[in-house]
């Protein structure tokens, strides 16, 4: 291969797109003799070759020795494994069987060097070579992370060329990269892998160390502590500080095991391993004998087994010299270890670069907690994907504001089973508009929100109108947050009732309660906040549309996010309701001198598409909108964000009243800015005198429009930091039992369903056999007779006879 004259590096190969095959098992940076190459970390923390350009000569020798490069191995002989337990003062210092203590005890009886992975004083796992037994004990023990090989092929391969037996352990990427390194066969080595979950993020466990214990405190770390301490298995970890303190940890609580176990921080190539199906190419591979107990339980005595699996014949020849010192060493057929990872596909845990997009700026707890469980600083709690453009970038401007403050911030959508299903995609949009991650999966119902308490201490129900009472009931009884505890912080922003506040009499006190638990109530018209005090006695907070609070780029990215063309010198008519006067739009443009676009609800776009709507804009989703006021001459809208938007972009704008989804909060908005003589009670009025009015002070509005903006985001941050003490109340108390109630009824219910179902299938089941029982009875019933009157004409005929 060449490049400029020269032969390709291994920067060529690995180019952006195909980083997360390499391995970084180093065998390029060992085979450079002209130092051109160094091992340095990623942002996540792993080694990759960074290749100096000035140094690299092109001579190619990196390409040569990639194991990744190396046509696959393929073997005839067929794989031996064994279930192996060392003696008991072995397994006592090892993480299971004690076979590599074994088998490393016999390398260096020999004379022989071992390499195997261990910490150095930093907590950086290196691997490291030793000669005698005094050496051994830091290389014991399992490790979850990924080791730096650094230098260690380059001694290796003085040491086999003395000759002296040499015994190399790492991962299967690691062996494939020795192998291909050494470029030969050498008789004198014998090549040690393991069975690999996947090797985790270095940076990612010194994280771990220095918040779990403090910056630079630990000088030894078990992930499964030996002897009296524990079981095989038990997983207990245990830390050693440089002060001679010794501190446990169970598995449960060990945050760095439970993101390792979940593959939340394995390395990138991990996902896809071309190394870790059989044969390996080792020698000897060493495993955990997980669930040997499963098929021999006298195989499994509490104090750990180690599964062999011997690969070559130069394995079989060491296994069998060492056999004789194993007090337990049975063959067992392979089928009982392919529970282990023998699989290429090993897929990363779905949340990954969440994760690690966390951890950029916040500890590794909360965002390993964060990952695993859904968690979240802040849960937006609402109808975000509801269809209809002013909703959906109601709740996106809410997001994007308080995830400016730097909270993390969680979208919860409805429960599955609301009368107005959704999916939970904000299908408004040209795509998701949303950082990754930042939807939550969706809850069955709402008894199972209370989930959300687990997850979350900050929940703010979003705008729109969550609390108009026929939408309450269509979209889950979800916007009293009654299923949320009371020692969670409870806020609603600027909330509505729609286009009326009225409810029925006795839903009056059963609002005023659950209200009367929220820390903090803004409401979006003043009408709304007149009505929460006098009707349900609490105080609430008339504050702005959240699409004004949000920082204005993000509507303008969303607008230069158009799939649309360029448009000049026009009017956007933006009507929810189109009525069948749309002649007034045509002659009102035609007089203006403009063109006419005319866009409608979302709800048409994705459902109506008939000849009666072709003068309307085909195609439009939220990006195009915002462009379409970004770019518009004027503005005729029936619709509240329509006005917000006019507002937002200053646009000369005439405000149609809409007594179908209610006048309040648009007059209520205008009336703040002093601008209620933009209403029209009709769209015929844009032929009259008064659709000549001068333009729009917007000196005067816009100042005013400030000092709102900055009052009501001043009301939301203020709200957000409300610190509350733990609080667990007879409410919590009453609405956890009926919860547990509800759900032993539905499990009841589900038995009961089953069964009835069981009696259909076996009431078919009995009618079948009762025909066949009725239709073998006929049978019978014929073939009796027929054998009596058989019978009959014998006797006659024998009567005859004498």
């Amino acid at each position: 291969m060449q490049n400029g004259g020269k032969e390709a590096t291994i920067l060529d190969y690995l180019l952006p797109e195909r980083k997360h095959e390499c391995t970084g098992c180093g065998a390029c940076f060992n085979a450079c003799m002209f130092h051109a190459i160094k091992m340095l970390p990623d942002g996540e923390g792993f080694l990759y070759p960074a290749i100096s350009r000035e140094s690299c000569t092109g001579c190619g020798a990196c390409l040569k020795v990639c194991p990744l490069m190396q046509t696959e191995q393929t073997r005839d002989r067929q794989l031996v494994s064994y279930a192996v337990c060392a003696e008991d003062d072995l397994r006592s210092m090892s993480s299971s069987g004690g076979a590599f203590s074994a088998m490393a005890l016999a390398i260096l009886k020999q004379g022989g060097a071992v390499c195997g992975a261990s910490y150095n004083d930093s907590m950086v796992l290196r691997h490291c070579i030793i000669t005698s037994e005094q050496e051994l004990a830091p290389l014991r023990k399992s490790k979850y992370l990924q080791s730096d090989t650094g230098t260690t092929f380059q001694a290796i391969k003085t040491l086999l060329q003395e000759p002296r037996p040499v015994m190399f352990v790492g991962c299967p990427c690691q062996a494939a990269g020795l192998r291909s390194y050494l470029g030969r066969d050498f008789p004198n080595l014998l090549l040690v892998d393991f069975l690999c979950l996947g090797v985790a993020s270095p940076a990612v466990f010194l994280r771990f160390l220095d918040e779990k214990y403090g910056p630079h405190n630990v000088r030894d770390y078990n992930f499964r502590c030996d002897g009296a301490e524990c079981t095989w298995g038990d997983y207990l970890n245990k830390a050693v500080l440089h002060t001679g303190e010794t501190r446990y940890i169970e598995s449960k609580n060990n945050l760095y095991l439970q993101g390792f176990l979940n593959k939340l921080f394995n390395r990138s190539c991990c996902a896809n391993c071309r190394f870790s199906p059989a044969p390996h190419q080792s020698d000897i591979t060493l495993g955990d004998f997980w669930g040997v107990q499963d098929f021999d339980p006298s195989l499994n005595d509490g104090k750990g087994t180690s599964a062999v699996i011997v690969n070559t014949e130069r394995g079989e020849k060491f296994f069998q010299a060492i056999r004789p010192y194993l007090p337990v060493c049975r063959e067992v057929p392979m089928d009982y270890i392919l529970r282990n990872r023998f699989h290429q596909i090993n897929a990363p845990h779905p949340r990954r670069e969440r994760f690690f997009s966390l951890l950029k700026d916040t500890s590794f707890s909360k965002a390993t907690h964060y990952t695993l469980n859904n968690g979240f600083d802040v849960g937006i709690i609402g109808i975000y994907s509801m269809q209809n453009f002013g909703s959906q970038l109601t709740y996106y401007s809410l997001y994007r504001y308080i995830s400016d403050l730097g909270y993390h911030v969680s979208m919860i959508e409805r429960p599955a089973d609301s009368v107005w299903k959704t999916d939970g995609v904000p299908d408004a949009f040209r795509k998701n508009p949303y950082d990754e991650d930042a939807l939550a999966p969706m809850f069955a119902s709402r008894q199972e929100m209370g989930r959300l308490n687990e997850q979350g201490d900050i929940f703010v129900l979003g705008s729109d109108i969550i609390w108009n009472y026929e939408m309450y009931r269509l979209i889950g009884n979800l916007s009293y947050l009654d299923y949320i505890n009371s020692n969670k912080t409870i806020i609603s922003y600027a909330a509505s009732f729609g286009k009326t506040v009225e409810c029925p009499d006795d839903e009056y006190g059963r609002l005023g309660f659950y209200l009367k638990r929220f820390d903090a109530i803004s409401v979006r018209e003043d009408s709304a906040a007149a009505f929460c005090a006098s009707k349900l006695g609490v105080h609430a907070e008339h504050v702005l549309d959240p699409v004004f609070i949000a920082d204005q780029k993000w509507l303008n990215m969303l607008a230069e996010q158009s799939g649309k063309k360029p448009v000049t010198n026009f009017i956007l008519f933006y009507l929810l309701d189109l009525a069948g006067d749309r002649h007034i739009i045509h002659e009102y443009a035609e007089k203006m001198g403009c063109k006419a676009v005319i866009v409608t609800d979302a709800s048409y776009y994705s459902s109506r598409n008939d000849e009666s709507f072709a003068d309307v804009e085909p195609d439009v989703y939220a990006e195009d909108l915002m462009y379409f006021f970004k770019c518009a001459s004027s503005v005729v809208t029936d619709s509240f964000h329509g006005v917000c938007f006019s507002l937002i972009y200053q646009k000369n704008f005439w405000a149609i009243e809409n007594y179908q989804r209610g006048t309040s909060r648009m007059r209520s908005l205008l009336n703040m800015l002093k601008l209620t003589e933009r209403i029209m009670p009709d769209l015929s009025q844009l032929l009259t005198q008064k659709s000549k009015a001068r333009d729009i002070n917007y000196k005067r509005a816009t100042r005013i429009l400030e000092k709102h903006i900055r009052t009501s985001r001043e009301w939301l941050n203020r709200s957000l930091q409300t610190k509350k003490p733990f609080s667990y109340t007879e409410y919590d108390m009453m609405r956890e039992m009926a919860d547990t109630v509800t759900g032993r009824i539905q499990s009841l219910e589900d038995k009961i369903d089953k069964i009835q179902l069981w009696m259909q299938d076996a009431g078919g089941a009995f009618a079948a056999i009762h025909d066949r029982f009725e239709k073998t009875n006929a049978l019978i019933s014929t073939q009796t007779l027929n054998f009596k009157g058989q019978s009959n004409d014998a006797s006659v005929q024998q009567e005859d006879i004498e």
